[in-house]
């Protein structure tokens, strides 16, 4: 009897164990299979990619660019910077390098980047690094080869951009502009650039926001971005962290120390790739023109004129003569679409209608009377009795012609002929601006041409003459704010700019 309960205890026991050997089997593979599965899935949602391996292509493609300027062009404090002055004496220390130290004239360098859009040597870059220049010296990374002479295409000042080629032998490596329409806030992107001089550096970050109008004087659509974008990044490419395309053409920063803080802007592809091929083609940009002036649609303009939201841009002018009196276009109207566009901001219409070509034929959706109303029109080129859509300036009237200025304006005096061109009241005196110089202080605080300058501090502007007296005075003075009373329209009104503060466009 005790032998046959011990026969099946035995037996009972090896079942046990067998059974649980089953079941954990079974379990480490339905285990197996599940995290197989979610990895799996995983890698078909979120692939994971080598930034390194896209860095890696990118990088032969992004150029060094080195600009001796016109001696006018040079600013007194191009090398004052305290920053640009603790890293030359680094690289004096470290490596034995001084910049300065060429014999000859000193005429200082503006450092900037690039990157090729083809095999036969076309760079794209900044406006502001090759304006003025004498000499432009490419070089690329890894080549072998001390530099490249480059001829300028063709430049930009209102997007600012500029196309130069170089000449040689071999087909070179490239970049492709990326599509910006479907980009978001949080996207990953990485810098490429020549930053002091440090050619072939690469900073990684997010896109922090879009449509950024940092440019008063421009069409404003810029990328900003938090990754680390220095003086020389100026030119170099903003690229998709996943593919490695060009999304943007880094061109400025804001800074109160000379170096990042962050805060970097782009010229999105968007606005780059039809200026850069008009650039190739024509050397020089001519864009579309509306002949209008609008204001924003608020939420108490909406409401008032029986607009479900604020979209659009209310006309507050009609040009004479301009496509937009010829198609029935009135003060007071809301445009609201381009052709198939929607004017979602009011921001966007400029560039809207510069991209359009001379000649197209379209129409514009406006909202009038509680109703919406398409309006047939054709773009014409920029009529030169518009100051605020002409690509093309009067440089008759200027006398200070010079953006080198604090501010970076040109100004003009006043008489008959800027009265009529500017719309300026007969009881104005001081100066009008003419041009407002790209990101510079003028720029960043708002100033736009077409104002007048009425008093800059304690001295009344009567002409040009006591302008640059004034702005000499201010810059003798280091004083960290200066006051300017300014006339735009009816309207006078005191603005204070801090000398201080840089947006910087990181040359």
């Amino acid at each position: 009897m005790k032998k046959n309960f011990r026969k099946v205890s035995f037996l009972s026991l090896i079942l046990h164990f067998f059974l649980f050997s089953t079941l954990q089997s079974d379990n480490l593979r339905i285990e197996k299979c599940f995290a197989e599965e979610i990895l799996s899935s995983q890698q078909k949602i979120s692939p994971q990619i080598d930034l390194a391996d896209i860095v890696e292509k990118v990088m032969p493609a992004v150029v060094n660019i080195s600009v001796v300027q016109k001696r006018h062009k040079i600013r007194d404090d191009q090398y004052n910077d305290e920053l640009q002055e603790m890293l030359r004496e680094f690289l004096e220390r470290r490596f034995g390098v001084n910049p300065e130290d060429e014999g000859g004239p000193k005429r200082p360098n503006v450092l900037g980047s690039g990157f090729l859009i083809d095999p036969s040597g076309y760079i794209v870059t900044n406006n502001h690094v090759v304006d003025g220049a004498e000499e432009i010296t490419v070089t690329l990374n890894n080549s072998g080869v001390m530099g490249y002479r480059a001829k300028l295409i063709g430049q930009d000042s209102k997007t600012d951009l500029a196309l130069i080629k170089i000449e040689s032998k071999e087909n070179l490596p490239y970049l492709n502009f990326d599509d910006v329409s479907k980009l978001r806030v949080g996207d990953p992107v990485f810098a490429v650039g020549n930053p002091f001089g440090l050619g072939g550096t690469v900073t990684q970050g997010i896109i922090s926001a879009k449509s950024r109008a940092i440019n008063a004087n421009g069409l404003g659509d810029d990328i900003q971005t938090d990754a680390a974008i220095n003086r020389g990044n100026s030119g170099g490419p903003l690229c998709n962290s996943k593919t490695g395309k060009v999304l943007g053409v880094n061109s400025a920063i804001v800074t109160t120390t000379g170096g990042s803080l962050g805060i970097g802007f782009a010229v999105p592809a968007s606005i780059a790739r039809p200026v850069i091929e008009q650039l190739k083609t024509t050397g020089k940009v001519i864009r579309g023109w509306l002949g209008v002036r609008v204001q924003i649609v608020d939420d108490n303009i909406a409401k008032s004129i029986g607009l479900n939201k604020p979209i659009g841009g209310l006309v507050a002018e009609v040009i004479p003569d301009s496509p937009a009196e010829k198609s029935g276009i009135q003060v007071g109207d809301v445009i609201t679409k381009m052709g198939d566009t929607e004017i979602t901001i009011m921001s966007r219409l400029p560039r809207i209608v510069a991209e359009i070509p001379i000649g197209t034929k379209t129409y514009a959706e406006i909202f009038r009377g509680g109703k919406f109303i398409k309006l047939p029109i054709i773009i014409e080129k920029p009529n030169k009795k518009d100051p605020f859509s002409s690509d093309e300036e009067d440089e008759s009237s200027i006398v200070s012609n010079d953006t080198n200025n604090i501010l970076g304006v040109k100004v003009s005096n006043i008489d008959d002929e800027t009265r009529y061109k500017y719309s300026i009241k007969n009881n104005a005196t001081g100066v009008v601006i003419s041009k407002v110089k790209p990101k510079s202080l003028a720029s960043m605080f708002g100033i736009k041409v077409g104002d007048v300058i009425m008093r800059v501090n304690e001295l009344t502007i009567n002409n040009t003459e006591s302008f640059n007296k004034a702005l000499q005075e201010v810059e003798k003075s280091n004083k960290v704010f200066m006051m300017i009373l300014l006339m735009r329209g009816n309207t006078k009104s005191f603005i204070t700019i801090e000398t201080n503060r840089v947006l910087d466009q990181n040359e």
